[in-house]
């Protein structure tokens, strides 16, 4: 019986899944139905230089200050962190260093979950809208007239 060997794909295509920093290796071995190790040796067999370690260098996933501030700043915790940038708890923390963040000392007792956050996300816009209506409410029961003018007692003139 021959050995399994997967797919059998060109040096140049080979090279070009290998660069491509888009995708992981653990991707590369799915698509051609071999180990991870197997990528690793086809590359070394074939002279490819080593691959980034570290944060994937997905463009949708790149981890920006702007995205990581709030979150960070609110406490969310790792895993939920991990959950909404797609990446592993680890990657968040070296994000945080990279991008300068502050140093925070939150606990499983002191932290909250991502739904959590969005709850509270969603109150603070469903409280800042109820404001509004309330002042455009109490603006239009001063000017209620049909040519906009009230008398003393706030009723249409």
């Amino acid at each position: 019986m021959k050995a399994h060997r997967g797919k059998i794909v060109s040096n140049a295509e080979f090279r070009r899944l290998w660069l491509d920093n888009t995708i992981s290796a653990k991707e590369i071995g799915q698509r051609l139905d071999i180990s991870l190790s197997a990528v690793s040796w086809r590359a070394r067999s074939r002279g490819l230089p080593p691959r980034k370690k570290g944060l994937a260098m997905r463009a949708h996933r790149r981890i920006t200050a702007e995205a990581l501030r709030p979150l960070w700043v609110c406490g969310v915790n790792l895993a939920g962190l991990a959950e909404h940038f797609g990446v592993k708890e680890e990657a968040i923390t070296k994000a945080a260093r990279r991008l300068g963040m502050p140093p925070r000392s939150v606990t499983r007792w002191n932290s909250i979950t991502l739904e959590q956050y969005r709850a509270q996300q969603l109150a603070d816009r469903m409280a800042e809208e109820a404001r509004k209506t309330r002042l455009q409410m109490q603006f239009a029961e001063m000017v209620d007239g049909k040519d906009g003018r009230a008398d003393r007692m706030g009723r249409a003139a």
